[in-house]
Parts: structure tokens; sequence; C-alpha cells
């Protein structure tokens, strides 16, 4: 029992000095071991007979059958989400030949990015986002399936959230944006006022703006037909 107790607590304590104490679902499993270990240990203690014993059996059985359920649906989503993760990373590898991303020459911003694109059986906090949720993940998928251990930050950005880029440093990034069937295009800027950017497509046609306000830099996209 304690030892199940040790292991149902630990994986929580480590949520309470954080700003924000959610408990994500990945430490739940190795509380549903501890959880597992205290009740084997109570069904220990009050089945003595053997018809108590069979029936503790059972009960586990069907109990581990409706958790093994349950996790094909939860594969499921994993998988929804990886595949969109996997076409995201490849396009923006594919768009990205000519821009030194590889070489590691340069930061990227991917602009139009979410959080999540997939519509999931449930969604709680980080469960389950896509690699574009945050520039580390991001940066890693790309770098894992490129192969590529030298490919620098690739900041993802997200419609109408406030983001931290100095109009003077544009040059010094590959600007990307991704597309609404999840193709990434390269991005140029031109400066159509004092706090505001007009982005691109390699075309010619509008992709988006960033207009600056508040201190910060906020992008919006437009619909393709726009100009």
């Amino acid at each position: 029992i304690l030892l199940g107790l040790i292991l149902f607590a630990a994986p929580f304590l480590i949520f309470f000095p954080l700003s924000f104490p959610w408990i994500g679902f990945r430490n739940v499993f190795t509380s549903l071991i501890g959880f597992a270990l205290i009740l084997e240990a109570v069904f220990d203690i009050f089945t003595k007979d053997i018809f108590l014993k069979k029936t503790k059996g059972l009960i586990l059985a069907l109990v581990a059958m409706s958790f093994i359920i349950m996790n094909v649906s939860e594969l499921t989503d994993f998988k929804t989400v990886s595949t969109t993760d996997l076409k995201i990373c490849e396009e923006i590898l594919k768009s990205s030949k000519e821009t030194g991303l590889l070489k590691g020459e340069r930061m990227s911003y991917l602009f139009n990015s979410e959080h999540s694109y997939s519509k999931l059986n449930k969604s709680y906090h980080e469960h389950i986002n896509n690699v574009t949720n945050s520039d580390w993940s991001l940066t890693g998928a790309l770098r894992g399936i490129a192969k590529q251990s030298n490919i620098k930050n690739i900041i993802p950005v997200f419609v109408n959230e406030p983001l931290q880029i100095e109009p003077e440093n544009y040059d010094s990034y590959i600007l990307m944006g991704l597309e609404n069937d999840k193709s990434v295009t390269p991005l140029s800027y031109r400066k159509m006022g004092k706090y505001l950017y007009y982005l691109y497509r390699t075309k010619g046609n509008i992709y988006g703006e960033i207009e600056y306000k508040y201190e910060h830099a906020f992008f919006r996209k437009y619909d393709k037909d726009i100009f």
C-alpha cells in the first residue's frame, strides 16, 4: 500500500510549485499503477476465501478490458495528430530548401499556426496539441524528421496572439506561412506604414498582415481573394 501511495502521489507533487498547477494526462499513468497496487492490497485484505478471490479476478479483468478499449480511442487521436504533424513538417522542409533552414543559418517564423488541428474525443490543456503549439515542439519535430540537429528555432505565429518580433529583424528570419490545406509557402514582407507590414506569397498575392499595437505585433491572415 505504501508503494502504491508513493506512485500515486509522486507525479502530482511537481505541479504544486508551478504557476499553472493543472495535471497533465501523461502524469496520471504512473498514478494509475499506484492506484492499482493499492486496490490489489485492499482486495487481498478483504478477500480471504476462494469465491471472493475469483470474484476479485473477474472484476479486475473487466476493469482492465475497459481501459484497453478506451485506449483504442486515445491511440486513434494520437495517430490523427501525428499524421497532421508529419505533413506540416514535410511541407516546411519542402518549402525551405533554398532558405538555409537545414544548415541552421537563420531562425524561422511559421505564420498562421494553430495549437490543434484535429477534433479529438477529449481535449484537455496540452492533450493533444500539435507540434505547432510551441517553438520547442515544432523545432524538435523538424530536427528529428530532417535528421538535422543544427536547425535553428522555428517559432509558430498564431492569429491575433501577441508576437515578439522587431521590424528591423525581418530580414534575419525565414518567413513561412501555413495554408488551409496544411501546405507551407515562403513569405516576403513589405512595409505599408509605421505600424503595418504586409506578408506576400512568392506568387505576389498577399498572405496577411502584421500590425504593431500595444507594444506587441499581431498577425492576421487574409483570404486568398483579397487584393
